[in-house]
């Protein structure tokens, strides 16, 4: 991740750190907003309105502005973010292998019997 947007959330971080008056009061402002902001993103898709992604951008600038209030430098972040990246597709890898598996036994993913076996 470029400096300049840490150097900008840093700003963000000491403006929210004067609006809150705390960084635990930030925090907890910022996870209410990072819910409030899945529920409309939520919204959005369903009405096919584009400013979902304006939307998912405000939940990407939370979650970094979390891991930099915590003190996660760039490299760290960039870091995590391919670690994390790994562990999803292990995840869903995994996930498509039971698909597979259960598919072939006439089960379905979501419970004990397939829509086709009822």
């Amino acid at each position: 991740m470029e400096s300049r947007y840490y150097d900008k959330l840093d700003e963000l971080l000491e403006m929210a750190g004067k609006l809150h008056g705390s960084a635990q009061a930030h925090r907890d402002f910022t996870l209410r907003s990072m819910q409030e902001h899945v529920e409309e993103v939520r919204m959005l898709i369903d009405g096919n309105d584009v400013h979902w992604k304006a939307e998912t951008t405000d939940i990407l600038i939370h979650c970094l502005l979390l891991l930099r209030s915590a003190g996660v430098e760039a490299g760290e972040a960039e870091a995590l973010l391919g670690r994390r990246l790994g562990r999803f597709q292990e995840k869903i890898t995994g996930a498509l292998l039971e698909q597979q598996r259960k598919s072939k036994l006439g089960e379905s993913v979501y419970g004990k019997e397939s829509p086709d076996s009822r």
